[in-house]
């Protein structure tokens, strides 16, 4: 009897014994919780970006005029809707916004692991939970204000009950109806993840079961009917932009469902070599066949949607699409990683694992936010009045600044998008709001993209007077006052308060972490009357890496500054920022530094000891010499020794002269940044030593004879020297011969 239910329901039935199921089981339960862990990890570490923002603002549309907009847009309104609900629940942050799509999307890793019980057996089941919890474009998806992770979850949770009901020994009609429900969420959701429960019919039998299938799969697709029908009068035919060619798709979807990438990298290969052996293992298992032919299905339904076409929604390629696929491709992976040859199975298995791993740490190794807007925004809400108006250049980054508004609670200003590159009648828009308002405030949002000549900044600095400026790096804020008059703040609300020296009440956190090159951006609050005060930057050694002297308090409070750049020399560590006045100091949070390596410290002692004491706490500890005779043509090389001998607060510039006397005109230079250029002098430590190698060109009609090396430092911004201690401009390094041609 065994035999022939055996026969008849095929092999997955029989394996449902639990007597040995138990570790597997969990360890599947330890690799939800690792799933969970992973999508939780640094998730407010990233910035809200354009499709964030334009989610989260049609969220708030309310549901009716969610489904509206939803309905010309390109997916369906059920993850904005459930947005729209959350958000008063877990505010207007980054880690709440997010963290709904991480309670949606880590479900997705069980159902994973008990359908793979269910088809191959526990093992299979430990590999399928593996293979979907440690992928990093599930990882990196579930991570988003987005709805393509939790459409995964609704359709792999269709594919369960699907799977049960046409494999079951005796199913339950619940299963139908979770069947039918799943099917529904998944396109309602992300109409492409409607194929992943809809892989349920590669079970497909005939008899009453399979006509009953068939029952609940229209019934699912009926419930989206009066939906599409909607949208068909709504919808309109467009492409995101240049159609991505077949071959470029192939080569990068690799490296997308393994790796999470965007597009194709120096790895692609290894990725391909590895999904084909993992798709070609899944097809030749009889447990995985189906699991690997739903796999090519859905990435073959992908595929199709990027091709050109003259209706409908054309998008360029991007690995999110494929996102239904990828716990196909790993139930395939368990069913050959689950049987045998064992070693050889294990040995793919693991492969794959790796190459997960590598994919996830590169993820989050790239993971930072960085104060791109934060700052400006907090200016902004500081010094906005009511009645003023906001012209905007930002590209298409209407969303992100109604994003930050929100969240700096600016209310309702009025807003006016304006773009030099593809509207030519933008100055009468300009004009227009300048004559019916008051104070304008340009406000500039990678202005490189629609405005890279500046005409609008421009076109407003005609007609009004600048008032104010407030610029981080290429953003900023413009205000412009008929008036003339510098702001006054209208609202001052640190988001810590302290009871600090110097009138200190309070400071905005700058962001926690930096790599090379990020600004960082310390905002200040002092009332007026104190004395002055300054920043410093602590490394980890308790040494101050940097300082910021504030001087005494103006008159009227506002946000006082602190800009910091991450140099790539800077040593990386956990700093500490802090406000002193004195000898009292106040912590001002602090700041992890990583991705940088300070320059080598000179392994031996200089040949030619100089000793030479700059004022500003810089020393020119020694010099090596060339030896021998110089040939004019050819060219000099002098190493210089540096050291900070106490606590420099200004960028030096070095210069080497090689010159007939001391003070007199050189006939070879050269000018160079110290310490290789990676970390400006006003970001040296007391104690820090560094070496710098210049090469100095000799011209060919140099006259032979004996020459003096002189060095120095100079201001860049001004060209002023800095002296020595005994008030000199240069220090002397020694003499050098020139021969004859």
């Amino acid at each position: 009897m065994w035999l022939k239910l055996r026969a008849k329901f095929g092999p997955c039935s029989a394996r449902h014994d639990l007597s040995r199921t138990g570790l597997p089981v969990s360890m599947g339960l330890g690799v939800v919780a690792l799933a969970f862990g992973l999508r939780a990890f640094r998730l407010a570490d990233h910035n809200i970006w354009y499709d964030e923002a334009f989610t989260l603002g049609i969220a708030r549309l309310g549901p009716v005029g969610a489904a509206l907009r939803t309905a010309a847009d390109t997916h369906p309104p059920l993850y904005y809707w459930l947005l729209g609900l959350w958000e008063p629940l877990a505010g207007g942050e980054p880690f709440g916004l997010r963290f709904l799509t991480v309670l949606l999307s880590v479900p997705a890793v069980a159902v994973a692991a008990s359908l793979g019980r269910r088809a191959l057996g526990p093992v299979g089941g430990l590999w399928a939970a593996l293979f979907l919890g440690l992928n990093p474009l599930h990882i990196w998806w579930s991570q988003e204000v987005r709805m393509h992770a939790p459409a995964v979850t609704f359709g792999l949770l269709g594919l369960y009950f699907g799977h049960r009901y046409l494999t079951d020994l005796k199913p339950h009609r619940t299963y139908l109806a979770g069947y039918a429900a799943g099917l529904f969420a998944a396109a309602f959701t992300f109409y492409l993840a409607a194929v992943l429960p809809l892989v349920s019919g590669l079970w497909f039998r005939r008899g009453k079961r399979g006509r009953a299938w068939l029952f609940a799969t229209f019934g699912g697709l009926g419930l989206l009917g009066p939906w599409v029908g909607f949208v068909l009068t709504r919808q309109q035919s467009w492409a995101a932009g240049p159609p991505t060619l077949l071959p470029e798709v192939l080569r990068a979807l690799p490296a997308g469902l393994l790796l999470g990438r965007g597009g194709a990298d120096g790895r692609w290969p290894l990725a391909a070599v590895a999904l084909v052996a993992c798709l070609l293992a899944s097809l030749v298992r009889p447990g995985g066949r189906r699991f690997g032919a739903g796999f090519l299905l859905t990435a073959g339904l992908g595929i199709l949607v990027l091709l050109p076409r003259p209706f409908g929604y054309v998008p360029v390629y991007d690995p999110r699409y494929f996102l239904p696929a990828v716990p196909l491709l790993g139930l395939g992976l368990a069913s050959a990683a689950s049987t045998r040859p064992r070693p050889l199975a294990l040995g793919l298995g693991l492969g794959l694992l790796g190459l997960l791993l590598l994919g996830t740490w590169q993820y989050f190794d790239g993971r930072r936010l960085t104060d791109d807007y934060t700052t400006l925004f907090r200016v902004l809400r500081a010094y906005v009045a009511p009645g003023d108006r906001v012209i905007l250049v930002s590209g298409d980054r209407l969303p992100i600044f109604d994003y930050y508004a929100r969240w700096a609670g600016l209310g309702d200003v009025g807003v006016l998008p304006v773009s030099p590159r593809t509207d030519p009648a933008w100055p009468a828009a300009v004009d227009g709001l300048a004559a019916e308002s008051g104070r304008l405030w340009l406000v500039l949002m990678e202005p490189a993209i629609e405005d890279p000549s500046g005409e609008v900044w421009a076109h407003l600095k005609g007609r009004l007077p600048e008032a104010a400026r407030f610029m981080f790096g290429h953003n900023g804020a413009v205000l412009f006052d008929p008036a003339g008059r510098p702001p006054r703040p209208v609202r001052l609300e640190p988001e810590v308060r302290v009871d600090g020296p110097a009138g200190l009440f309070g400071y905005d956190p700058p962001v926690r972490r930096a790599g090379p090159g990020d600004r960082v951006y310390l905002v200040v609050y002092r009332r007026p009357g104190g004395e002055g005060g300054r920043v410093e930057l602590v490394d980890p050694a308790g040494r101050v890496r940097q300082v910021w002297e504030l001087g005494i308090p103006r008159e009227q409070p506002g946000p006082e500054l602190v800009s910091l750049v991450a140099s790539p020399g800077l040593p990386p560590g956990d700093y500490t920022w802090a406000f002193r006045v004195g000898e009292k100091a106040v912590p001002l949070g602090r700041l992890t530094v990583e991705k940088t390596a300070p320059p080598p410290t000179p392994a031996a002692p200089p040949v030619r000891p100089l000793g030479v004491v700059f004022q500003d706490g810089m020393a020119l500890v020694g010099a090596d010499l060339p030896a021998g005779s110089l040939a004019p043509g050819g060219s000099l090389r002098v190493r210089l020794y540096w050291s900070a001998a106490g606590k420099p607060t200004e960028d030096w510039q070095v210069f080497v002269h090689l010159v007939p006397a001391p003070g007199t005109v050189p006939v070879a230079q050269a000018d160079f940044r110290p310490a290789g250029g990676l970390l400006p002098t006003y970001q040296w430590a007391l104690g820090d030593r560094f070496a710098d190698e210049a090469v100095i060109g000799l011209p060919r009609e140099v006259p032979p004879g004996d020459y003096y090396l002189v060095a120095g430092l100079y201001r860049l911004s001004d060209g002023r020297r800095n002296l020595t201690a005994g008030g000199d401009s240069l220090a002397v390094l020694g003499q050098v011969v020139v021969g004859g041609g």
